[in-house]
């Protein structure tokens, strides 16, 4: 069974692009990893959704793309509730550089600074954010304002015990010296013989890699930043047909989406940002990006959609 901390939960809380509907929120992405909760973009009523769809509003930080309203609205109300419910640690904003002074007269101008401490932080390309067990890096991406995407990597992980090998050469089980191994450090069998790590051990591997693109025209940035993806999240606000609105208005379509996770050899693909000219069409999307990628591994999210992302 998969440990707790090593669950990887993705909750997409809001797919609608620029406007909400009845039936769909805006841009919202909620995920759970290594027992860290983080929320990327946070449109309007994200919190009420994120309640709806069992994703915990008293995250650990808030990661935004950029600053268009149906990314960032809901962020005041999310501040607000956490500050009702009497919470009592600092909160994380991490936002793009040019945008610090906006956020922050965001978050004060509707009901002043809460009794926690917030720390907005701006950033530019590269590390944002480093927790013990992965990163959050940032990717600067094509829109009509400055606006990036993100890539949560675990980089590369050690390799695993071999408990088939352990056992029956070092007639070792499960237990207190399992943990030492794990930790680099030699263990004696039984019979006195030494096991270093490194005999039990499987080579290193690559740790999981989830991309979220935010609000961009598809482009070899995007594609390099995914690169081996085992998830990739791209905006898809436009079917093909309507390729010359998605290039004016700096969007992509389902079919440039699926060309990006194509050229980034991305493991799945997941659209979302999607105009509400499709909200009752919707599966027309993936039928555009089927063009370029397997039907299995490409989906449009709905409000409520989750994937779990597993380790290699």
């Amino acid at each position: 069974m998969e440990q707790v901390n090593s669950i990887m939960r993705v909750v997409f809380t809001g797919t609608n692009a620029a406007v909400p509907t009845s039936k769909y929120g805006t841009s919202g992405v909620f995920m759970q990893i290594h027992g860290k909760k983080l929320l990327f973009d946070c449109g309007e009523g994200t919190q009420q959704r994120m309640m709806r769809f069992n994703a915990s509003i008293n995250v650990d930080a808030v990661y935004l793309t950029h600053f268009d309203t149906d990314h960032v609205l809901g962020l005041p109300g999310l501040v607000r509730t956490m500050d009702m419910n009497n919470r009592d640690r600092p909160l994380d904003v991490f936002v793009p550089d040019e945008i610090v002074g906006k956020t922050k007269k965001l978050i004060a101008g509707v009901h002043g600074w809460p009794s926690y401490h917030i720390n907005v932080t701006g950033f530019n390309e590269g590390v944002v954010s480093g927790y013990d067990e992965f990163d959050v890096k940032s990717f600067s991406t094509e829109h009509d304002y400055v606006s990036h995407g993100f890539v949560i990597d675990e980089g590369v992980l050690e390799g695993r015990l071999n408990a088939e090998k352990l056992q029956e050469k070092y007639g070792l089980t499960p237990g207190e010296k399992y943990g030492e191994l794990k930790q680099g450090n030699s263990v004696e069998a039984s019979d006195g013989t030494v096991i270093d790590p490194a005999d039990v051990k499987s080579e290193p591997r690559s740790g999981r890699k989830v991309v979220y693109t935010g609000d961009c025209r598809s482009n070899q940035n995007v594609v390099e930043n995914a690169v081996n993806a085992d998830l990739l999240i791209h905006e898809a606000t436009f079917h093909s047909d309507d390729s010359e609105r998605a290039a004016k208005t700096s969007h992509s379509t389902a079919e440039e989406a699926a060309k990006t996770a194509e050229d980034a050899d991305a493991d799945r693909l997941v659209l979302t940002h999607v105009s509400s000219r499709y909200e009752g069409n919707r599966q027309s999307l993936k039928e555009d990006a089927t063009n370029h990628f397997e039907d299995g591994h490409v989906q449009v999210a709905d409000d409520g959609f989750e994937v779990r992302v597993s380790r290699n």
